[in-house]
């Protein structure tokens, strides 16, 4: 079993006894110890850390803005530029329809609708979406991005920063931080994005074709 078939098992185990918990055991919430809280956030912040040092980015869709996942090959920088600008677009769009979502988590949060366990839901589902993108079937690949895989997605390191976005209406301090850490993770992708095109491309990074691709594909498209 692959690294992220793990991940995506283990949220999709959370998930159910988060839902299961919410909906037929209110009241088993408030008997949860702090300890268990405390050890999730260390395990989500240790996910983080894994994919902003460069030293411990082992994985190609998520390293790839780091120098050690490129390898250039020969392409017409005309090409690399029209295709930036026409990710830069749908990234945005993306980015601007989540700042929605979100305000309207927060309208919702503010205005006593919804509560604090209601908002934990809704990052435990976020996280599983995450691993379910990655597995089975994605929504930004589909709709939102288009691009052809896992290796050239424009917004694959904005993953933390989509699922503990909610998290900035909890002002304590491991949700503050989880929000935060998803922040920098997003302005080190985006910063790289902005400097090296090259290196999130398949058209000038060799190390993101299909012909050096050792992951099982689940698109057809070898």
């Amino acid at each position: 079993m692959t690294y992220t078939r793990i991940k995506y098992l283990l949220s999709t185990i959370l998930l159910l006894f988060a839902y299961i918990v919410f909906f037929f055991f209110n009241d088993f919430i408030k008997s949860i110890p702090e300890w268990v809280y405390t050890a999730m956030w260390a395990i989500f912040v240790i996910d983080i850390l894994v994919v902003m040092i460069p030293r411990f980015a082992r994985h190609t869709p998520s390293g790839k803005h780091l120098g050690k996942y490129f390898k250039e090959r020969e392409y017409n920088p005309q090409a690399l530029l029209n295709y930036v600008k026409k990710m830069n677009v749908r990234a945005l769009l993306t980015f601007a329809l989540y700042i929605v979502l979100l305000m309207v988590v927060g309208y919702l949060y503010f205005t006593r609708v919804i509560n604090r366990n209601h908002i934990f839901l809704l990052v435990i589902t976020l996280n599983f979406i995450d691993y379910f993108s990655i597995n089975t079937w994605c929504i930004f690949h589909k709709v939102f991005i288009r691009n052809r895989c896992c290796n050239t997605c424009r917004i694959y390191n904005w993953d933390h920063f989509l699922k503990f976005g909610p998290f900035i209406f909890i002002w304590e301090f491991r949700t503050l931080s989880l929000f935060f850490l998803g922040v920098l993770a997003l302005i080190q992708w985006e910063v790289s994005y902005a400097l090296y095109p090259e290196r999130f491309i398949d058209i000038s990074n060799e190390n993101l074709t299909c012909t050096q691709c050792d992951i099982e594909c689940r698109f057809n498209i070898k």
